[in-house]
C-alpha cells in the first residue's frame, strides 16, 4: 500500500492527432466553438481529437499547509489512527521516518555484512552464538523478509558493495581468511565473481562509478592496503594500493568518490589519513579525519559476543 497523500489532477494536453503533425499549437475556432483547429497542419476535429492523456491523474504531495493566525504554517508530518495507535503516514520532509520493529533475520547473527540490490536489501553472513553462518536475508520494499540462496562461503567480518545490477559480498574470515566472492542479481540468483586478490578479513568497501571496491583488510602477514575493483559484470581488477594499510577502516561514496577513511596500519595504530578513488579509479588524498579512529578496537571483541569459543585464524 502507498504510503502519503495523493490529489488528482488533470494532466490533458491539446495535440495534433495527424502522426505526421503531432504539434500542440491548437486553438479554438471562434467561428465555431465546438470545433478546434492545428496551428500548423490546419487540420479541424473536436475536442475529443484533439485531447491527450487522463483527466484524473494521482500526484504526491510534497508539501502542505495550514493556516494558524492568519498565517500559513507547514505540517511537518501526518499520523493516522490504526488499533489505536497513531502511525505516520505523510511527511513533508526528507527524513527517515521509523516504522517500528520488522520481521527479525532468521537466525541471530554478528559480524555479517548488508548489501542492498534493486527492490532488496540483504543481510549476509556472520556468526551466531555456535558457528559461522552462510544463511540470506532479504527484505523488499513492503518490508518483507525472505530469503537468497546461501553464501558460497560461511563466513564473518567480510564487506559488501552494490555495482550495476548486482550487490558483492567478499573476504572474510570462518576460521580460516577468505577470498571468496559471492554476487546477486535483482531477481536474487547467486553467482561466483573472481575471488578477490588475496584473503582478509577486516576489509572495507565502497561504490563509485561503474565499480563496487573492496579496499585493505588484514591476513596473516597483518594489515594490508590492496583495493580489488568489480566493474558491472564481475570483472575483477586491481587499483592502486591505499596510501596505508588499512584494517577495519570506514567506507563510503559521494559524488563521484569512494572514500577509505581510518583503520589500523601495519603498526596495529589507528589512523586519520583518507584515501579517494574517483569514477576512473585514480587515487587521492583527502583532507585527514579530525581524529585517529577504527571501526573497531579489539579484533576479537565481535566475536566474543556471538561465540563463547573460537580459534584465531590460520593464515
Amino acid at each position: 500500500m502507498a504510503k502519503g497523500i495523493y490529489v488528482g489532477v488533470s494532466d490533458i494536453k491539446l495535440i495534433c492527432p495527424r502522426s505526421a503533425c503531432r504539434s500542440t499549437r491548437i486553438t479554438r475556432i471562434h467561428t465555431n466553438p465546438d470545433k478546434y483547429q492545428c496551428g500548423d497542419c490546419l487540420f479541424e476535429g473536436t475536442l475529443e481529437q484533439f485531447k491527450q492523456g487522463n483527466e484524473n491523474t494521482a500526484r504526491r504531495v510534497r508539501k502542505s499547509y495550514f493556516g494558524v493566525g492568519g498565517k500559513a504554517r507547514k505540517i511537518r508530518r501526518g499520523y493516522i489512527g490504526v488499533g489505536g495507535v497513531a502511525r505516520p503516514f505523510w511527511s513533508g520532509e526528507k527524513e527517515l521516518v521509523s516504522y517500528g520493529p520488522i520481521t527479525a533475520m532468521s537466525t541471530v547473527r554478528c559480524g555479517h555484512a548488508g548489501g542492498t540490490v534493486g527492490n532488496y536489501a540483504l543481510f549476509a553472513g556472520g556468526q551466531d552464538a555456535n558457528t559461522y553462518v552462510s544463511t540470506v536475508d532479504t527484505y523488499n520494499t513492503a518490508l518483507t523478509r525472505g530469503s537468497a540462496p546461501n553464501l558460497n562461503a560461511a563466513v564473518w567480518s567480510h564487506a559488501a558493495a552494490s555495482v550495476g545490477d548486482y550487490v558483492i559480498f567478499a573476504g572474510g574470515e570462518n576460521g580460516y581468511y577468505q577470498s571468496t566472492a559471492t554476487a546477486y542479481n535483482r531477481s536474487l540468483t547467486r553467482s561466483s565473481p573472481a575471488s578477490l586478490s588475496s584473503t582478509k578479513t577486516g576489509l572495507t568497501s565502497a561504490s563509485v562509478g561503474s565499480y563496487a571496491l573492496f579496499a585493505g583488510g588484514s591476513r596473516g602477514s597483518g594489515p594490508l592496503k590492496t583495493v580489488d575493483a568489480y566493474n558491472t559484470s564481475l570483472t575483477r581488477t586491481t587499483v592502486a594500493d591505499l596510501s596505508v594499510e588499512r584494517q577495519y577502516a570506514a567506507g563510503a561514496g559521494i559524488n563521484g568518490y569512494a572514500l577509505f577513511s581510518g583503520g589500523r596500519d601495519a603498526g596495529y595504530d589507528a589512523v586519520n589519513s583518507v584515501d579517494a578513488y574517483n569514477t576512473s579509479l585514480t587515487r587521492s588524498t583527502a583532507a585527514s579525519l579530525s581524529e585517529k579512529k577504527t571501526t573497531i578496537r579489539e579484533p576479537r571483541s565481535m566475536a566474543a559476543q556471538c561465540s563463547q569459543e573460537e580459534s584465531p585464524p590460520a593464515a
